[in-house]
């Protein structure tokens, strides 16, 4: 099955790649086998998306690159992820022996297994966490998702083995992704601890504030300080990031939601849908109804 690119999203993979093998679609988990051949052929082309589900994610073969909630990330062979709900993914590159397991739980069902010490792990907001399996784990977790698959498959995700099994690999998840083990990216100076500060903030913002001095009173620094931090940091202008972030926001609203171009630039505050219009097609070349319609 071929999925075109504008028509993806997180809401209407089900019904579009239900027909994969190794696959099980349902209301409240999704779990693929083979989910590197969903991602090649529906986010190949770079345009951003927001999960609303909890992401598991286990690469056993080549790397994807990706950028997720702003940032940068690169995963390979053994790397074990969690995306939280709320997160904006957007894919850079996938090599073409890249092999990935993919899964995804609803908020809903999280919230009806889950104890409460562990809902505080599971409900996080703009970051995600990457570990690296061992070769043992790695074995464990794709038997644990092959029996996952199959239990779905014969009983349905409402079942009660299917309820244990989706504890199981969120128990699995917990395990592994102990704070000692969690991929960190370390800080070399000053400016790259201060310039992930200001994008974790500019990811929080979700589109709404778009000046510098907004985000330099909220990191107790000069305007002039937080430009340099940023520029040596990521080598790019605070303008433009800011910019970046506001088009990816406004992206993810006109490709999954209903909201009229009036409500995005009201939830964004926007002063009208007519300055919103002008700064999309100055950045992107096409109006936002375009980009919608799939240029």
């Amino acid at each position: 099955m071929n999925l075109q690119p504008q028509e993806f999203s997180a809401q209407s993979i089900r019904q579009k790649a239900s027909s994969l093998p190794d696959t099980y679609y349902g209301e409240e988990c999704n779990v693929s086998l083979k989910s590197s051949s969903i991602t090649k052929q529906s986010a190949s082309d770079g345009e951003p998306l927001r999960f609303d589900n909890l992401g598991i994610s286990f690469c056993y073969g080549g790397h994807i690159s990706s950028e997720i909630n702003l940032s940068p990330q690169t995963a390979g062979t053994g790397d074990f992820e969690l995306f939280f709900p709320g997160s904006i993914y957007r894919l850079k590159e996938i090599s073409e022996d890249c092999e990935l397991i993919g899964i995804a739980i609803s908020p809903f069902l999280l919230d009806g297994i889950l104890a409460d010490a562990d809902k505080t792990f599971f409900n996080r907001v703009g970051i995600n966490i990457k570990v690296r399996l061992d070769a043992d784990e790695q074995m464990m977790f794709k038997q644990m998702a092959e029996l996952y698959l199959q239990a779905l498959q014969l009983y349905g995700e409402t079942s009660g083995i299917g309820r244990e099994m989706t504890l199981c690999m969120l128990q699995f998840a917990l395990q592994v992704c102990s704070p000692d083990r969690v991929v960190k990216v370390e800080s070399g100076s000053r400016a790259d601890e201060l310039c992930a500060k200001f994008i974790t903030l500019l990811y929080q913002a979700k589109g709404t504030k778009r000046t510098i001095g907004l985000f330099a009173e909220e990191l107790c620094v000069s305007n002039h300080y937080l430009s340099l931090a940023v520029k040596e940091s990521s080598g790019q202008s605070v303008k433009s990031i800011i910019d970046n972030a506001v088009i990816t926001e406004i992206k993810v609203l006109l490709r999954h939601s209903d909201l009229s171009v009036s409500q995005i630039a009201d939830r964004l505050d926007f002063p009208g849908s007519s300055f919103l219009c002008k700064f999309f097609k100055a950045k992107t070349g096409i109006t936002p109804l375009q980009y919608r319609r799939g240029r």
